[in-house]
């Protein structure tokens, strides 16, 4: 994948990613395929809830970060996300799941943080239909003046 794709692929993402950092630190973007429901299933996201399952946001200090298979499995909980869900399984039905690319972070312990494409990624595993995934995925610092979200990891 050329430098040009990964970075209009990059310029979407909506987390608070310190892309001066990126670049200026020159870290490594790998690419990794996957077309396994159960790896999908344990990307964590963007997304936080406290022990009932209810929402939070990333900053609040009993937040505590939840999966793909957690939002997947529990859509019930998830009221004000579960259109667009609905609407990506929808379309993955009808038109397949083939070459979506998703943006990532490389978290401790071989685990990823999704930065992009939270509902698409929850839509894979409800929909349950073959597809490839290409993970773009930054290798940086557990430091929460990289991005935000990753107080959860760095305390760990």
């Amino acid at each position: 994948m050329c430098e040009t794709a990964v970075w209009r692929i990059f310029s979407k993402v909506r987390v608070k990613l310190d892309w001066p950092r990126v670049v200026n630190d020159e870290l490594k973007i790998d690419v990794h395929h996957t077309s396994s429901l159960n790896e999908v299933r344990t990307f964590f996201m963007p997304w936080y809830a406290d022990d009932n399952r209810t929402e939070l946001r990333y900053d609040c200090d009993y937040a505590k970060p939840v999966t793909v298979g957690d939002v997947a499995d529990d859509l019930d909980r998830w009221p004000q996300r579960t259109l667009p869900i609905a609407e990506y399984v929808k379309d993955m039905c009808s038109d397949g799941a083939q070459g979506l690319v998703l943006p990532t972070y490389a978290l401790p312990n071989d685990r990823l943080l999704l930065l992009d494409g939270n509902h698409r990624a929850v839509a894979l595993v409800v929909a349950q239909i073959p597809f490839s995934v290409r993970l773009l995925i930054v290798r940086g610092p557990i430091e929460p003046t990289m991005l935000p979200d990753l107080k959860h990891w760095a305390k760990h």
